[in-house]
């Protein structure tokens, strides 16, 4: 297998509710989504996040685009390690701590999630996982919230489960700090964990003056006192404090880590996915970690749940609120890991589909791949996602219109000669469809180069006329794996069309994303 193509898309959307830190305001939700596309026809996928900058999703997407993607194509995809320090050393000239850091995780995140696909096998059980479920906290409580939304969305988080809550510090007087902390005590509890994070605002002497009150004040830890290069203070802070003082969603690759874990300037170590480089990266950061003894709590949630059930010296993965009706459910203060996931989605978004009642139930799908559940990809013109428990409706006798991975491939040149006598080639990618073609239809044109093998499909493939026209309609029956013998027409088909089967019928394997 081969890298063919790598590609980055940038999006940059204002935030119609900003929130606000003691060092910026959060106003955009900005996203770079990174495709890595094989020779096999296996895909990966990753999104790295912007909070606020409008230009930066755009910018990283260039820079993916004209520097790290000529220097991925061509390489194996599971020589992941290979492959990072290959874009480290490359973008090693202008420096690869900064913007070049987040692309060369955008592609490492998209490499997990491509060998995830490939294997059909979540992420974490590939990183050798040692827990099946991971301690969460929420982060929610932002410094632009007056005192009655800071404790009504901190309750909210105790009522979903989480084992802490963390709110922002570094108002601009210690009171404000105390009032914040101590009303939201009132409504968590004693026995509730309750963080606080000063991100980066405090010189050496505040710091000090005001970890002292924050630790009498019982909370668990104090979360970037300090600018994220002052090592030397977070040291200082670290020995004269008994609060934990936790750092790192600021640091760049394992070696700044290296200098924080030497100087026990960190009690408590946070890397960002983005910034710390990558899954390989923070795995490497997390082993670390704990060869110093310092536990490891996520920046952000999302993929690191994966990389937290591997990681021996676990702490707390950080989250924000559950959105409403989600099926994700805390258990014991824990979030279970995905079965079936790889990377930052599901390496199976849907993997049985069944015929009741005149509709295929469609239980497990999960997406057309843009990022929030319930959202549309404006790649598909028309397309709908279809979530959890989702029932798509009436497609008796019509196209199902599913952009999936069974879309067949342009034809190669030989395919291409071939097809002047009405025949090319083409590779179906689903392991079993069934029903097969009824009996009585016509699977001579396209026709099938069968080795009668198990695991028959059939899938009716039409291009030029509606699918409901049963007469006319055409099917190709082969082999997992084997070779197709299609029209040139039917080879640009990305449609997949079955006719009305029978009650209980299933379609297995199937792939909602966007075809090659």
């Amino acid at each position: 297998m081969k890298i063919t193509r790598v590609v980055a898309e940038a999006e940059s959307l204002r935030r119609s509710s900003p929130v606000r830190d003691a060092l910026q305001t959060l106003d955009t939700h900005g996203a770079c989504r990174v495709t890595i596309e094989t020779d096999e026809g296996i895909s990966g996928r990753a999104s790295i996040g912007f909070g606020r900058l409008d230009a930066a999703p755009a910018l990283l997407a260039a820079l993916i685009a004209d520097e790290l993607a000529p220097a991925a194509v061509g390489e194996d995809p599971f020589m992941i390690r290979g492959i990072r320090d290959k874009l480290q050393a490359l973008t090693d000239y202008h420096g690869t701590a900064g913007l070049a850091t987040l692309g060369i995780a955008g592609i490492d995140i998209a490499l997990w999630d491509l060998v995830g696909r490939a294997v059909g096998r979540p992420v974490w059980r590939l990183l050798g996982a040692r827990r099946d479920r991971v301690p969460a906290y929420a982060m929610v409580g932002w410094l632009n919230y007056d005192l009655d939304d800071l404790k009504r969305v901190c309750l909210k988080a105790v009522e979903q489960g989480f084992r802490g809550v963390k709110i922002k510090v570094g108002a601009p007087t210690l009171e404000e700090d105390t009032a914040r902390i101590e009303a939201v005590r009132a409504v968590i509890g004693p026995r509730t964990a309750l963080m606080v994070d000063a991100n980066q605002v405090f010189a050496r002497h505040e710091a000090l003056r005001r970890g002292r009150v924050y630790e009498q004040l019982g909370c668990y830890w104090f979360e970037e006192p300090l600018r994220a290069d002052d090592t030397e203070g977070l040291a200082e802070l670290a020995r004269a404090l008994t609060i934990p003082i936790a750092s790192g969603e600021n640091n760049y690759g394992r070696r700044q880590f290296r200098a924080l874990f030497e100087a026990r300037a960190v009690d408590i170590v946070q890397p960002d996915l983005r910034r710390a480089g990558g899954v390989t990266e923070c795995l490497e950061i997390g082993l670390l970690a704990d060869a110093f003894d310092v536990p490891y709590a996520s920046h952000g949630g999302g993929v690191h749940l994966h990389l937290l059930a591997a990681l021996p010296n676990a702490l707390f993965l950080e989250s924000g609120l559950l959105p409403e009706g989600a099926p994700t459910r805390l258990i014991d203060g824990c979030l279970p890991l995905p079965e079936g996931a790889s990377g930052n989605r599901c390496a199976r978004p849907a993997r049985r589909a069944t015929w009741v009642d005149g509709n295929w139930s469609l239980p497990q799908i999960t997406a057309l791949d843009d990022g929030a559940p319930g959202g549309v990809d404006r790649r598909w013109p028309g397309a709908r996602r279809l979530n959890i428990g989702d029932v798509w409706p009436g497609m008796s006798g019509k196209s199902c219109a599913l952009r999936a991975k069974m879309a067949v491939p342009p034809p190669d040149e030989d395919a291409k000669r071939s097809s002047e006598e009405g025949r090319g080639r083409a590779t179906p990618m689903f392991s079993r469809i069934v029903p097969r073609a009824p009996a009585g239809t016509s699977s001579s044109s396209p026709r099938a180069e069968s080795r009668s093998s198990p695991g028959e499909v059939a899938v009716l493939m039409s291009a030029d006329r509606p699918a409901d026209r049963r007469p006319s309609a055409q099917f190709v029956q082969v082999a997992e794996g084997e070779v197709a013998r299609a029209s040139r027409q039917m080879l640009r088909q990305t449609r997949m069309a079955v006719p009305a089967p029978r009650e209980g019928a299933v379609v297995a394997a199937v792939e909602l994303e966007r075809a090659p």
